[in-house]
């Protein structure tokens, strides 16, 4: 892989996701780099979330969609569409039971415990240690210390 301009682009005569989305199996809909996956748009009280890609498993065996919340649970789940995984969050928000087949990440996600200005600092100081990254395996690493940045943001309360 190699850098051009802020974006990573892999070097095997293939680009990069970012460059030319791929369509999700779920629904079909290209994805767009930085936006909600299309088919389960923007979702009450969540940092980040992947709907599966329509894939029941990851090549490893996990769950291939997850709903980070904003108190730091992760929900993980394979199989559901759009309108099932916005259910679950409504029905989780509403402190009701995970579908089945649904789990909690047993870990929080670093976020958990940050306000909404910490977390914007965290994400600065990610997207500072990404810019200075000259090879994918810095990238990475900047990646990686995600617990150490939100520590930094902790700091500044």
């Amino acid at each position: 892989m190699r850098m051009s301009s802020d974006w990573w682009i892999k070097t095997n005569n293939m680009l990069h996701d970012l460059l030319i989305p791929r369509r999700c199996n779920g629904c079909r809909k290209r994805q767009i780099f930085g936006r909600h996956d299309p088919c389960i748009g923007t979702l009450p009280q969540t940092r980040v979330a992947c709907c599966g890609h329509g894939y029941p498993r990851d090549a490893n065996g996990h769950h291939s969609g997850y709903v980070g919340l904003n108190d730091g649970r992760t929900i993980l789940f394979s199989g559901l569409d759009g309108n099932q995984i916005r259910a679950m969050v409504d029905t989780v928000l509403a402190r009701g039971p995970l579908p089945h087949g649904a789990e909690f990440d047993a870990k929080l996600s670093w976020w958990a415990g940050l306000t909404d200005a910490q977390y914007l600092y965290a994400m600065e100081l990610l997207r500072a240690a990404q810019k200075e990254a000259r090879t994918f395996s810095k990238w990475f690493d900047a990646c990686q210390r995600m617990e150490e940045y939100a520590e930094q943001a902790r700091a500044m309360a």
